[in-house]
């Protein structure tokens, strides 16, 4: 963990992140309930394609607002309205769907 740290402090983030080490579940649960979005990047590196990540899962267990990249294994159990979907390795088509799901989440709490 002191390698993330410190990386976090040298993009000028260190404010923004905490660091928590390992949690019960309970707390690692409670916490992840409260995320606004959850990512999930997955390189398209002939492995990737096979996952169905199960931070995924857990993220649509909770009712949390999710983006993901755009793999076959991901999109048969997932439609494009139940997840933001990403180019995989596109960093800016990546942050465009968190905005694009930031303001869905927006818009749903508002009603």
């Amino acid at each position: 963990m002191p390698p993330l740290v410190q990386l976090a402090g040298d993009l000028g983030l260190g404010d923004r992140l905490v660091f928590t080490g390992i949690l019960p579940w309970s707390k690692t649960r409670a916490g992840g309930s409260r995320a606004c979005i959850g990512i999930v990047a997955i390189m398209l590196d002939g492995y990737g394609q096979l996952l169905l990540p199960t931070k995924l899962l857990e993220y649509a267990w909770l009712g949390v607002p999710a983006v993901c990249s755009r793999l076959p294994a991901i999109e048969a159990y997932f439609s494009p309205q139940a997840v933001a979907y990403a180019r995989p390795g596109d960093p800016k088509d990546l942050v465009a769907q968190v905005e694009r799901a930031q303001l869905g989440a927006e818009a749903a709490a508002s009603r």
